[in-house]
């Protein structure tokens, strides 16, 4: 349903799953993204924050919550989540994402690029 962009449908099926399976990080991380694909970012903000409570040590997904906050131009909150990452792995793609957003949203385009560029 994701791979689709059928947003709606994936987050119904999420919904429907055990409280046990549903109360994990991954699935919070999977609605989160169905909420951002569809351009609900304060709700999906939420499920980014749930997944964040639910797993501290996941990077999986926080380029996509790190745009999130962009989009929202939330930068107290973008800066909070590039020290996190920062502080959890220098090496993986999802920090240097998430650093390229801050300073995009700082308006240090050049900066930004040369994280982006680390990423890829």
């Amino acid at each position: 349903m994701m791979s689709d962009y059928q947003c709606a449908e994936a987050i119904n099926l999420f919904k429907k799953l055990p409280q046990k399976q549903l109360n994990t990080g991954w699935i919070s991380g999977q609605i989160a993204r169905c909420l951002f694909e569809s351009a609900r970012y304060a709700e999906s903000q939420k499920w980014y924050d749930k997944m964040l409570k639910q797993e501290p040590y996941r990077l999986e997904g926080l380029e996509y919550y790190s745009t999130c906050l962009w989009h929202m131009k939330k930068q107290v909150e973008l800066c909070y989540i590039s020290n996190y990452a920062f502080e959890r792995s220098l090496n993986a793609p999802e920090t240097w994402t998430i650093l390229g957003n801050c300073y995009s949203l700082q308006k240090e385009h050049e900066t930004a690029l040369k994280y982006f560029s680390k990423a890829i």
